[in-house]
């Protein structure tokens, strides 16, 4: 008899399991990275730029989550339509209106990011890559250091 009460509730349990293993849609404008382990997650067509210079021979890209939350970067050398690693050579975050980091020449000198910009598809208007670098308090001399790593774009640019 209980061989009989459990076929059904295993059934019920499995009809329960969600079954679409397809994989999730990612979305069109994305900037995604890990700021000291922390998610940072950026999603969708407004408060985000991304500029490719070639009179000034720099990639710009900043993402916001709020008016005094975002990052951003600027590479030294421009997008060339090719997949390429460009130097950091300024950036900056900042998680809310008394708490910002930046390095480089956001900060006017400052420490150094360590960071470099890889691309990895820029064709028409769209540029995707990853990037990673380090910025500091007391604009970019302090010591308190926030490592941001593991960043990944999708953006359309101009």
């Amino acid at each position: 008899m209980k061989k009989y009460l459990l076929i059904p509730l295993f059934l019920f349990l499995l009809g329960g399991c969600d079954s679409d293993n397809s994989p999730k849609k990612m979305p069109d404008i994305y900037v995604y990275a890990s700021v000291n382990g922390e998610d940072f997650r950026y999603e969708g067509e407004e408060d985000y730029f991304a500029e490719n210079k070639t009179y000034a021979s720099q990639f710009q890209l900043g993402a916001f989550t709020s008016d005094y939350a975002g990052l951003a970067f600027s590479t030294e050398g421009a997008l060339t339509g090719k997949s390429q690693t460009l130097k950091i050579n300024s950036a900056m975050y900042s998680n809310s209106r008394y708490e910002d980091y930046s390095s480089g020449d956001y900060s006017n000198a400052g420490k150094p990011t360590n960071g470099k910009c890889t691309i990895t598809r820029a064709d028409n208007d769209v540029v995707e890559g990853t990037f990673s670098y380090d910025v500091y308090n007391e604009d970019g001399y302090g010591t308190k250091k926030l490592s941001i790593r593991d960043g990944r774009f999708r953006v359309r640019y101009n």
